[in-house]
Formats: C-alpha cells, sequence, structure tokens
C-alpha cells in the first residue's frame, strides 16, 4: 500500500474544508451539541489529590422564565398547605434543592444512571452523594443504563485520527457545541478568578490552582451558558464588602485560624460581572446567564445574605452591564429590584445596540424547603 501523508488523504484532498465540516457537526450531534461541564475530584487516602472538569449531555434548553415556578403554579390547590407552600410532593423539593438549579432535569437524567434503584418519586435528597466525586470510572456501566448512550461516547476517536484531523475537529468541537456550568468550582476553574481564599486553597486545592481551561476553550468557543445562585457576588471575595470581609474573618478565622488579609483594599463590583473575564475568549459570540431566586449556604451558612442584581435601579443596572454589549448575543435571566420594571418580562431601554436582553423574573417557589449547596 503507498504512503499518503496526511494532507493527501482522500478525505482531506477531495472533500472541501465545508463537508468535512458538516460531516464533524453529524459527529458532534450525536455525542450532543450541548454539553454541561462539571468539577470532578479525587480523593487519596482522605485527602484530595485530583482535580479536573468532565461532560454531562445538557437536555434543558435555555429558558428565561422558570420552568419549576410554572409547574408550581399550575399545580391544584388541594397540592398546597394552609400557608400556600406545595405539600408532600417529593419531585418538586428535590428539583427546588437542586445545585444544578434550572438544570435539575439534567442531574435527574444523571442520578439515574449513577444511583442504584433511583426511584425520582420517593428520593427526596442523596445524603451520601457527593456531586463533584468523579463518575468517570464508571461510565461503561452508566451508558449501559442510557437509552442514549451514545451521548456518553468520546471524542476521542477523532481527536486521534491524524494530526490534520486532530485539529479540524479540535476546533469544531469547541465552535459548534454549548457549554453550560452551573458550579462555582467549574466556573472559576474556567473563568478564573481575582482572589481566592488561603483557606480554599488549603483545604481544598481547586480553582485556578488546580483546573485549568483548555487552551481551545478560550480559543474556539462561541456559546456560553451559565446558572448562577442568588448571592452569587459572596462567592468572589474581590467583591466583598468591608462589612463582609470583617464578618468572614471572625468567622473563618475562629474555624480555620486564617484571616481574610490577602484582598485589595478597592471592593470589586460583582453585578458588571468583569470576574468571567471575557476578554479572553477570542471568539465568544453568545452568553447567556441565568440568576436562581435562592441563596446558598455558602461556607457553611457564615455568609447567606443575598447582595447584587436585586439592589441596582434602571440607570445603575444599564450601567453596569454595559460591558456586556460587546457579544453578539447577552440573555440574562434574574430577579431584580421593584424599582426596574416590569414585574416580570424583558427590560426595554437596557441597551443602545439590543444586543443584550434583561429578563426580570418574578416570585420564589413556596416549597418550604432551604436550597443547599457546597462551596465552590
Amino acid at each position: 500500500m503507498p504512503f499518503h501523508s496526511q494532507s493527501q488523504s482522500s478525505f482531506v484532498a477531495r472533500l472541501p474544508p465545508e463537508v468535512r465540516e458538516a460531516i464533524y457537526l453529524e459527529l458532534w450531534r450525536c455525542v450532543g451539541l450541548r454539553q454541561h461541564l462539571v468539577s470532578h475530584t479525587r480523593y487519596h487516602d482522605g485527602r484530595l489529590g485530583e482535580v479536573h472538569l468532565a461532560r454531562w449531555p445538557c437536555t434543558t434548553e435555555f429558558y428565561v422564565g422558570n420552568r419549576l415556578q410554572e409547574e408550581v403554579d399550575a399545580l391544584p390547590i388541594e397540592m398546597f398547605n394552609s400557608v400556600g407552600r406545595v405539600a408532600n410532593n417529593i419531585p418538586y423539593r428535590r428539583r427546588d434543592l437542586s445545585s444544578w438549579m434550572n438544570h435539575w432535569a439534567c442531574e435527574e437524567s444523571f442520578f439515574e444512571c449513577v444511583v442504584e434503584n433511583w426511584d425520582p418519586e420517593q428520593c427526596e435528597k442523596l445524603e451520601e452523594y457527593d456531586e463533584h466525586e468523579c463518575w468517570c470510572s464508571i461510565k461503561k456501566e452508566m451508558a449501559a443504563k442510557r437509552k442514549d448512550s451514545s451521548a456518553l461516547g468520546s471524542y476521542m476517536a477523532m481527536l486521534l485520527t491524524c494530526k490534520l484531523i486532530s485539529s479540524e475537529c479540535l476546533r469544531s468541537i469547541y465552535q459548534s457545541t454549548t457549554f453550560i456550568v452551573t458550579d462555582y468550582l467549574a466556573i472559576q476553574g474556567l473563568f478564573g478568578s481575582c482572589n481566592t481564599h488561603p483557606i480554599l486553597r488549603a483545604r481544598r486545592g481547586f480553582y485556578e490552582d488546580r483546573i485549568k481551561p483548555p487552551p481551545a476553550f478560550l480559543q474556539y468557543t462561541r456559546h456560553i451558558e451559565i446558572s448562577l445562585d442568588r448571592n452569587y457576588p459572596l462567592h468572589h471575595r474581590c467583591c466583598w464588602s468591608m462589612a463582609t470581609r470583617k464578618e468572614a474573618d471572625k468567622n473563618l478565622s475562629c474555624q480555620e485560624g486564617e484571616p481574610c488579609d490577602d484582598l485589595e483594599p478597592k471592593v470589586h463590583e460583582p453585578c458588571d460581572f468583569h470576574w468571567l473575564h471575557l476578554e479572553r475568549f477570542q471568539n465568544l459570540r453568545s452568553l447567556k446567564i441565568w440568576i436562581s431566586t435562592h441563596n446558598s449556604n455558602l461556607y457553611g451558612g457564615l455568609l447567606t445574605h443575598p447582595t447584587g442584581l436585586e439592589e441596582l435601579d434602571f440607570e445603575r443596572l444599564r450601567t453596569l452591564l454595559s460591558g456586556l454589549t460587546n457579544l453578539e448575543s447577552v440573555v440574562l435571566s434574574a430577579p431584580l429590584s421593584k424599582r426596574v420594571e416590569p414585574d416580570e418580562g424583558y427590560v426595554e431601554g437596557i441597551a443602545e445596540k439590543g444586543s443584550l436582553k434583561v429578563w426580570k423574573r418574578g416570585q420564589l417557589i413556596l416549597l418550604g424547603v432551604k436550597w443547599d449547596m457546597k462551596v465552590g
């Protein structure tokens, strides 16, 4: 058989780039064009040994509203108790507790694969389950339990074909896939942060010290979706007010003996989303952000008060979000101040270019549960 260089292969020499791209796209479509990026941890002898990113197929299209809220609103009156809260309904309570937030359906599909005898009608909360524990070692078993097991397939077959095709596939994967991030370990690993607490660096070892964005992620990614909890500014220490820093110093130093003395004197603004460091992306076109109406139990409950967008009037909101208008398309769905109209729906006049759309969401879900989330 005569030798042919990579550039002389029939696939490359006879098929134009746009045809090869169409073929690649069909392959990625089988794997899933929407992928969650989730942080995973592996422990050795009780100590953190490895932190990395893994993916999970996303089945939830972005929606500016709250589907769970709409389902609850549509429930018959008999399902509510005397104080107007949903009573004795395990699935709704569990979904309300989900740290995947508006992607609770994706979490449930994950549970179906990793939890033995998973019963969505009976299992309210999995105390023994660590959402960041690596599932990569059981991927074959997971695939066997999924009807659409191809969704757990790998990109590696094409990436290992040859150097030329690999480079084309790598670019194609990142350009055609929408990446969804819902946990703060992954967010701060992929996007970076201005400051991380020494406690977290010493105890957990993750964030930018452990998780690095793949170079192709910053170079080729076009579409990103992010879900945040209501008090997301408290995940970013550069945004802590002086009062919050003193509170954290007092509480955390009592527990760990580590003060927050490494912060810059100037407090950063959390609502301009500077901490996403979008300037690092070379081809980002679309950004969609969904902010929950729930607070997370951050730092073990030491800091739980909400801050951020709900405190801003219209003019301040428009000014702070102006930095997002450089992208082709930005959609922000969040609870906003009562001073911002309408009560629920798109806020008009928020950006001159029209590339930024802001959807104001309404009231909290009345399920009578406390939403929790691990530090990340």
